[in-house]
């Protein structure tokens, strides 16, 4: 038996879906989504601040499910982890090909 692989979004802005505690900067978090392939959906959606309908019925399932990824990953990385390369701190990358995406730090 598999795990659910439904996503799970809320209502309010795809920004609020992303970092809901407001604790990462916008250069930050449109590094997450081009990292997932989705930083030109969010751009022609309007950007950070356009609305999430309930359910995230304004993306395809494969674009919700991408979405709630990028999420994840800046769940789990600290702030630091996605800081611009200046700072001399390890940044969070992906590798991706057909059937596989790599996360690095």
């Amino acid at each position: 038996m598999g795990h659910p692989q439904d996503p799970v979004l809320f209502s309010g802005t795809l920004r609020s879906n992303l970092d809901p505690w407001g604790e990462h900067s916008d250069a930050a978090l449109w590094r997450v989504l081009g990292a997932v392939q989705l930083k030109g959906v969010v751009a022609a959606a309007g950007g950070l601040d356009a609305r999430m309908a309930e359910a995230g019925d304004n993306l395809s399932v494969g674009q919700r499910q991408l979405f709630c990824l990028a999420r994840w990953v800046r769940l789990l990385t600290p702030t630091h982890a996605i800081s611009p390369p200046d700072t001399h701190i390890p940044i969070l990358s992906f590798e991706k090909d057909d059937t596989h995406l790599n996360l690095n730090f």
